[in-house]
């Protein structure tokens, strides 16, 4: 079983939004969005072909080498299998991880790669499911919801994002990890030919 697992890029928080909207002819779209945005928050994850998510963890702030070395532990407890692949691209968080567990069998990915790597649009649609959810939130997130809710504004606000989050992971399901495999074998035989890949 080939298992692919990245860190999603940039972390999220309750901001993060849409990126385009309506206006009347002539006009600009204009939302407010407030300065203090909280803290990131950050999924790491695990995808397999036939399996959907495979594995994820949740993390707010950001995610060190401690925290994806633990990560790369709870995976290799639930994979069980040493003929898994573990697939990860360049990102500065992966260096050094095979060295910590020689046990597992990992594959690196070139750099600029994401046409190979079927989680950077597993991801896509994540965070396009999670915006849809954010979006029809924000008019929760104020002061008065959160005095009405007995809560501080910052833990309504994360709250909201954490429900977000559980919301749009079923967004990743088997069928469109399995799409976007499909997806990346179509640039296989060009990357083993070592052909530019234009589109």
């Amino acid at each position: 079983m080939t298992t692919y697992t990245d860190v999603s890029f940039p972390g999220f928080n309750l901001w993060t939004k849409r990126t385009y909207g309506r206006a009347r002819r002539g006009e600009r779209v204009h939302r407010a969005v407030g300065g203090q945005r909280g803290r990131n928050t950050t999924v790491i994850a695990a995808i397999a072909e036939h399996c959907g998510i495979l594995y994820h963890e949740i993390h707010y702030g950001s995610v060190t080498k401690e925290v994806f070395s633990d990560f790369i532990a709870s995976l290799a407890a639930i994979i069980g299998d040493a003929r898994s692949i573990l697939v990860l691209d360049n990102a500065p968080i992966h260096n050094g991880i095979a060295a910590v567990y020689p046990e597992l069998n990992f594959k690196f990915l070139p750099p600029y790669s994401p046409c190979l790597n079927p989680i950077e649009n597993c991801f896509s649609v994540f965070k396009s499911y999670l915006k849809q959810y954010l979006h029809r939130e924000a008019p929760r997130c104020n002061a008065a919801h959160a005095r009405q809710e007995g809560v501080t504004l910052n833990a309504l606000r994360e709250n909201i994002l954490q429900v977000g989050v559980e919301f749009a992971l079923p967004s990743v399901t088997e069928h469109v990890v399995s799409q976007n495999y499909n997806h990346v074998n179509t640039y296989l035989v060009q990357c083993i030919e070592r052909r530019d890949i234009f589109n």
